[in-house]
């Protein structure tokens, strides 16, 4: 990078060709030799989770999201999070990492800057995320469902 903080990054999740196509270029453009910045395309859930646990953070870029499950997989996970300040994120994520605006490389980079050059911060972003990861789970989702229902069908009947 320009500013001498040494990062791979690493891209995962599917795209539309006409997307691929730009993204490809753009990763040529910046990194001619494919050396730090690798596209993985659609991926094995598994394989993603043993990225997680190697990696030194997660950064959850996207504009327009119903719902972060990706980016509960990486709180799960224990890593400290750069997450994009729209949609539901902040809903989920509170104040267990630090934002930016996705549509905004400058304040992408001020985020990503902010959490590389502090550890204690990343350590306690990692910490807090967890933390909060931790009070998502598939058996409450399902209780919580089948409680509404239940509420709800008794109404109408």
């Amino acid at each position: 990078m320009s500013n001498g903080i040494l990062v791979t990054l690493d891209i995962y999740g599917s795209s539309n060709p006409s997307n691929k196509v730009k993204l490809k270029k753009v990763i040529k453009a910046c990194d001619d030799s494919g050396s730090f910045i690798k596209y993985h395309g659609l991926t094995d859930h598994m394989y993603i989770h043993k990225q997680y646990i190697g990696s030194d953070m997660a950064v959850f870029a996207l504009s327009c999201e119903t719902f972060g499950q990706i980016l509960i997989e990486a709180m799960a996970a224990g890593l400290p999070v750069a997450c994009s300040n729209l949609s539901a994120m902040p809903e989920i994520l509170k104040d267990g990492g630090v934002y930016f605006n996705p549509l905004d490389p400058d304040s992408i980079s001020i985020a990503l800057e902010n959490l590389i050059e502090s550890p204690e911060l990343r350590f306690t972003y990692a910490q807090k995320s967890y933390e909060l990861a931790s009070k998502y789970s598939w058996e409450r989702c399902a209780d919580e469902t089948f409680s509404f229902l239940q509420r709800h069908s008794t109404k109408q009947a």
